[in-house]
Formats: C-alpha cells, sequence, structure tokens
C-alpha cells in the first residue's frame, strides 16, 4: 500500500508541474522588401549589395538595412508565432536610423512601436509582446527615410518566442517508468 500512495503522489506531483515549455524560431524568409541595402560586417568598411537573401542572419554575415532613405522589409516565419507569457518577439539590429515594427495577425498589420534607435554598429535585441494577439504569421520594419546619409538601420535577426504544451505522453511516460521502477524494487 505504502508503494502505491508512493507512485500517486509522485503522478500527481507530475501532473502539477506539467505546464508550457518555450521555443524559439526565426525568421525564415524575406517575403517582401524595398530600397534595402546589405551591409558585410566582415569587411573593413561598408559594401553594399543588392541581395535580399541576405536578411536573415546569413553565415558570411551579412545584415539587411539601409544606409539611408527608407522601405520596409517582411519577414516571413515557418510555423505562426502566438502570444505567452512576456516577450514574444526579438529584433536584433543596430543604427539611428527610426524604424518602426509591426506584426500581421492573419487579416492586417498591427503596428507595435518604434524600435529603439542604437548607434552605428552597437547590436542591440529590442523585445516585443504581442498584447493577445495570436497566429502572428510575418514581422514588418518600416523605416521612415527623413534621416539622411546618417541615419542608416540594419538587422540580423528576428526570433519569435513563444510557449509550446508540453504533450501529456511525457508525464505518462514518466509515471510508467516511476512505476517500473516500483516493480523493480518489489521484486529486488
Amino acid at each position: 500500500m505504502k508503494k502505491v500512495m508512493i507512485s500517486i503522489l509522485a503522478g500527481l506531483f507530475m501532473l502539477s508541474m506539467a505546464g508550457m515549455a518555450n521555443a524559439s524560431i526565426y525568421a525564415s524568409d524575406v517575403v517582401d522588401t524595398t530600397n534595402t541595402h546589405h551591409w558585410d560586417v566582415a569587411s573593413p568598411g561598408p559594401a553594399l549589395l543588392p541581395h535580399s537573401e541576405y536578411a536573415l542572419d546569413a553565415p558570411d554575415g551579412l545584415l539587411a538595412g539601409w544606409t539611408s532613405g527608407g522601405g520596409y522589409i517582411e519577414v516571413g516565419f515557418d510555423s505562426d508565432l502566438m502570444d505567452g507569457d512576456g516577450d514574444d518577439l526579438t529584433v536584433y539590429s543596430f543604427g539611428p536610423g527610426a524604424s518602426t515594427l509591426s506584426i500581421f495577425d492573419g487579416t492586417g498589420w498591427v503596428l507595435l512601436g518604434s524600435v529603439p534607435a542604437s548607434g552605428p554598429g552597437d547590436l542591440q535585441a529590442s523585445n516585443w509582446d504581442f498584447n493577445g494577439i495570436d497566429n502572428v504569421s510575418m514581422v514588418r520594419i518600416d523605416k521612415d527615410g527623413n534621416g539622411g546619409p546618417g541615419s542608416g538601420r540594419f538587422f540580423e535577426a528576428f526570433e519569435g518566442h513563444h510557449a509550446v504544451p508540453v504533450p501529456a505522453a511525457i508525464w505518462l511516460l514518466g509515471s510508467g517508468l516511476l512505476g517500473l521502477i516500483g516493480i523493480r524494487r518489489k521484486k529486488g
């Protein structure tokens, strides 16, 4: 009877610990873009390249953005992002240029706010909360074109965070393993 009670209590403990795990998904493709340039951070000075495929954390260190002027970048994700506890999106960027961030909720664009400015080459992470919006499939950055030559803005990566429910099968597996341990102790 004592072992049965221990097994039941262990199972209840595992169920009470069930919850959510966190997952990160990086933007996987450039959906649309205008007037963007690309800065090769590995070179001694800025090298502008007209390749939009380098907008998403390219292995050779090319970053998407604007040296001057305005425009936008829209990036998509393989899986929809969901609103969870805390921050739901992190944007890695640098530069003093004024820009805003919006998310696509399946029906239209929702403005989340301004992307914080930083010094040239000073990569920073800005975090965003979806505030109850689920099924986010795209992120859009709009840059103001009024800043002039010193108003560059560059982006390295777009990282979506969302809660993923831990499958009940994991908890069943755990309770089954506890049961097998109890049977082994009984035999031994």
